[in-house]
């Protein structure tokens, strides 16, 4: 049985709500012990089609295209719904979904992305490093990360986290 990206991704995201809900309630976790941005990216390699469903905030590129998920500091974490909404109602009510076709390469990232600075407190434009990190280049993801803030004296002032998807 073949299931589509959205199909697989609605599955797997109501596991991962199901089962947070449930280690939360096992190690007697507060809500502020569990409020984390989850973006979670389903690509069907066949069909070249990705789901993508975020929670909080964070930045994401599909060929090339950059958007921005910004709450203004003020994000609507899963944490905040765990003990008082159904996973549909979480998901359909307080997360942003996007699809896409013949999809060739995407990245998904933490917004800490968009806090690189150089060392004189100058901010280095977020395109340009998604750039520079996701061009066809020998080495790992981490390090040309590595590379930019050498290059640019620059460094994270956030957790950043990022993964990246190519076809080629």
């Amino acid at each position: 049985c073949s299931f589509s990206a959205e199909e697989f991704g609605n599955i797997f995201l109501g596991m991962v709500y199901t089962e947070t809900v449930e280690v939360c309630r096992q190690l007697f976790l507060q809500t502020i012990e569990v409020l984390s941005t989850l973006m979670l990216a389903i690509y069907h390699e066949k069909e070249q089609s990705l789901w993508m469903n975020v929670s909080g905030d964070g930045v994401f590129g599909v060929d090339g295209e950059v958007t921005r998920i910004d709450q203004q500091n003020v994000p609507d974490f899963m944490g905040y719904h765990l003990h008082q909404l159904s996973y549909e109602a979480w998901r359909d009510q307080h997360t942003q979904t996007y699809s896409f076709s013949k999809v060739q390469r995407f990245f998904i990232s933490t917004d800490g992305i968009e806090k690189i600075k150089n060392r004189n407190k100058n901010t280095i434009s977020t395109q340009h490093l998604i750039q520079e990190l996701t061009q066809q280049k020998e080495g790992t993801l981490a390090e040309r990360f590595e590379q930019c803030t050498q290059k640019y004296a620059c460094e994270a002032y956030d957790d950043v986290a990022i993964v990246w998807v190519s076809r080629h």
